[in-house]
């Protein structure tokens, strides 16, 4: 009878319970495991994208550098300078020198010495001057060595990556294509240059593919061979222009690879992969037996847009199938170990009760009280007091259940104290938030300039801060500040700064005058010994100049157009806060049209690496010049996005961050404001009076309906959707006309919309929702279209074109 006992009492509960809790284990693990798995993944594919647009704009600006030796090349070695050039710059397969033909044509002419197209001594100039001419140096891929070529191609001027540079005046890479040259997949970059002030031609440099990647990460992704790993980059267009040696797919362009399935409804997701910034989609091979890949599995797809001036999409794919039957398996294994381990262990134990040690049987039965929540339970004390190894486990068994009893006591105390301190500190960072801008980003076309800031705490709440508002009708009041020390001690600190400054502003001081003000203030109430250090500026929008006072803090930049990155200069300000007889003063600096003021805390240049590396200044400005061609309303996106990929998850400082960037010379614009009253037909008088300017400048009958549907896409939806027709509110439209675009802002005053939520109209699904298609109609018309962050104002921009189109 007792056998029977400890029998059903141990083994056949362990029979039932264990696979029962290994089952669940099991899909839990599972569910992490794979988590995990793809984490990695995505993680590669980003890392590829990422340094692949590093090392493509470290090639543009080496290229930038050569544009400038072309103006003079009797004077220097082009020669040695070019082979130099191509051993240098990874990758780089040819240099081409494109010279324009109407700039021949004037060198025929003798408006222009002929000394400007010896370009190098090995391609000598014919002796009458060809309509078209393109000096080219390349590395022959057979034996390595230089060879040059009086003209590459004789119709490069019908090229893209002669053409486009030349029309957009800047930059350009051409969607990757197979070289002539080296037979390997290369992409073009080109970029104009002017010789006597006129453009001359434009420099086209032929990059390898491959060398973009780091070489490295590629074969790490390549060879690890996890789940039939694959790698694509693909064109504007959506054409596949490169893929890895192991790639099976042989498809010409991202849409084949759903022809393939027979799923033209997969289209719109192709569309995604090809528009977004990076994201994932996955694809049922099961469904064609006949896919060329013979994956009977489901595929997952990751892809990444890399942030430069080559607007590829990177794309990874994974085999689903391959990724869970690992990840089961490995699984099963322990499953069957665990499950055998506990079962010889409940075994041992039947054997050792059924000869007769009551105790166990006894510390049996406590376990399961123990189990069912009992902590109360112990072994009787008698058995405490038996003679050898049994003695000592009772003894050692109650101290278990007693230590339990008191550390389980202890978990639930602090889980209270710490859900009522998390409680306080979600209050405290709501209201820290509150003295924040309610639009982080806002553009403001009509005055020409625009403005954008972010705050990272590096706990709950934050030392620092930004703000930035409007001072009367003339000036814009942007100000950046740290507080000494961190936490809610910080913060309270830096609400009561940004508050008085406001204040006192708004008494008509200069700069200066508000620091000293503000100093004198802090000073009567500073119990603690807290500090500051700010920046503080007025922008007068009309002017571009900017009255500004330095208290201790980092020297701002200006990011030129160009790429130029200029660090301010001015006398040393003592901080705010500590010292009484602290004299502020007042600079003035000018902002020139596109020229960006960023201002930041020491949280971005004390970043560290995981190695102790800090990020320094020497990096900022690297990265700014990087940024120099980044769109206004993801410059900080960008900063925020390389200080988290050096430091990882271990912020340890505040980090803020805010930009004012001058758009256009308001006083060459033709500027409105209006405000339109919440009732269809309300806004037809404004667009007409907008649709006059611009016909009135020549624009031709496709711009001038492209800006229309615009205009009138963005009021109507402001008005049906923001305002839901209440006419106590309006829609507040702002304007910009300059000599070669339009830049227009939309707010509306409802609670805005979240764009990644609405519904894509073209998915076969979404074909009967009337949701979606305005911003659709307004992204096909206008140049560029984007949100603010609380997607209660749209913004768009429309350039001029140069050729006429027909209405």
């Amino acid at each position: 009878m007792l056998k029977l006992r400890i029998f059903l009492t141990v083994l056949v509960p362990a029979l039932i319970l264990t696979p029962l809790l290994l089952f669940f284990y099991v899909r839990s693990e599972k569910e992490r495991s794979y988590k995990a798995e793809f984490n990695e993944l995505e993680s590669n594919v980003r890392e590829l994208g990422f340094t692949l647009a590093q090392n493509a704009d470290s090639i543009t600006k080496q290229i930038e550098l050569f544009t400038s030796m072309l103006s003079s090349p009797q004077k220097m070695d082009l020669d040695s300078i070019f082979r130099r050039a191509m051993d240098e710059i990874p990758g780089v397969s040819a240099i081409i020198i494109c010279y324009a033909p109407e700039f021949l044509q004037e060198v025929r002419e003798g408006k222009h010495s002929r000394s400007y197209l010896n370009i190098f001594s090995k391609c000598p100039l014919p002796e009458t001057i060809p309509h078209s001419f393109a000096p080219t140096i390349y590395r022959d891929p057979q034996n390595r060595d230089m060879v040059y070529m009086d003209s590459a191609c004789n119709y490069y001027e019908t090229l893209d990556f002669y053409l486009l540079p030349k029309l957009s005046r800047e930059g350009f890479w051409s969607d990757p294509f197979k070289g002539n040259m080296s037979g390997l997949p290369v992409s073009a970059y080109g970029l104009p240059f002017w010789q006597d002030g006129v453009q001359a031609g434009v420099i086209t440099c032929l990059v390898k593919i491959e060398a973009l990647f780091d070489s490295q990460l590629l074969n790490d992704f390549v060879g690890k061979g996890k789940a039939r790993s694959r790698l694509f980059l693909f064109g504007q267009s959506g054409e596949m222009v490169y893929a890895t040696k192991n790639s099976p797919v042989k498809s010409l362009s991202l849409y084949s690879i759903v022809d393939q399935l027979g799923r033209k409804d997969l289209y719109p997701e192709m569309d995604k992969m090809v528009r977004n910034v990076s994201g994932t989609m996955r694809i049922d091979y099961a469904k064609n037996t006949q896919s060329k890949d013979n994956i009977q599995s489901n595929v997952l797809y990751i892809y990444s847009k890399p942030r430069n001036r080559a607007h590829w999409t990177i794309v990874g794919a994974f085999d689903e199938g391959a990724i869970h039957s690992e990840i089961n398996s490995r699984l099963m294994k322990f499953a069957l170990g665990a499950f055998f381990s506990i079962f010889g262990l409940c075994s041992l134990i039947s054997v050792l009760l059924i000869r007769g040690n009551k105790p166990l049987i006894i510390m049996t039965q406590v376990a399961e009280k123990v189990s069912q929540g009992d902590l109360d339970v112990r072994v009787p004390k008698e058995y405490e007091h038996k003679h050898g190894s049994i003695g000592k486990l009772v003894q050692s068994y109650n101290g278990m259940i007693a230590s339990l009893r008191s550390h389980i006591s202890k978990e639930v105390e602090d889980s209270v104290q710490k859900a009522h301190i998390q409680k306080e500190l979600s209050i405290s960072q709501d209201l820290q938030q509150t003295f924040l801008p309610a639009n982080k980003c806002r553009f403001f076309p009509d005055r020409g300039y625009a403005l954008s800031g972010d705050l990272i705490p590096a706990k709950y709440v934050a030392g620092d801060f930004f703000d930035f508002w409007r001072v009367n009708d003339d000036i814009v009041g942007v100000v950046i500040g740290d507080v000494s020390g961190k936490g809610v001690p910080a913060s309270m600190v830096m609400v009561a700064t940004s508050t008085l400054i406001r204040m006192v502003a708004s008494k008509n001081l200069t700069p200066g005058e508000v620091v000293n003000e503000v100093n004198r203030v802090l000073l009567q109430r500073n119990k603690r010994g807290m500090f500051v250090t700010l920046f503080l500026a007025f922008y007068y929008f009309k002017t571009g100049e900017l009255h500004y006072c330095n208290a201790g803090h980092n020297k701002p930049a200006i990011v030129k157009k160009n790429g130029f990155v200029q660090f301010f200069d001015y006398p040393e300000n003592s901080i705010i806060g500590i010292l009484p007889d602290s004299k502020f003063v007042t600079c003035v600096k000018k902002l020139e049209p596109s020229d960006l003021l960023f201002l930041y805390t020491d949280g971005l240049t004390d970043a560290t690496a995981a190695n102790g590396d800090q990020y320094g200044d020497k990096r900022l400005e690297q990265l700014l010049v990087r940024l120099s061609h980044t769109p206004t309303e993801q410059f900080i996106g960008a900063v925020e996005e390389e200080i988290k990929n050096f430091q990882g998850e271990s912020q340890t400082d505040d980090m803020t961050m805010l930009i004012l960037k001058r758009m256009e010379d308001i006083t060459q614009c033709w500027t409105c404001h209006r405000r339109i009253p919440s009732k269809y037909g309300a806004e037809n008088a404004t667009i007409e009076e907008i649709m006059g300017i611009l016909s009135k400048q020549g624009w031709s009958d496709h711009d001038l309906f492209a800006v229309e549907t615009g205009l009138t896409e963005g009021i109507r939806n402001a008005i049906e959707h923001g305002n839901k027709f209440d006419e106590a509110k309006t829609v507040h439209l702002s304007c910009c006309v300059s000599d070669t675009k339009i830049s227009i802002s939309i707010r509306d005053e409802g609670l805005g919309f979240a764009e990644e939520k609405v519904d894509d109209p073209r998915e076969k699904e979404h074909l009967d929702l009337p949701s979606g298609r305005g911003i659709l109609l307004t992204r096909g018309f206008m140049t560029r279209v984007w949100f603010n962050e609380s997607g209660n104002e749209i913004f768009m921009q429309k350039i001029k074109s140069k050729t006429p189109h027909s209405a």
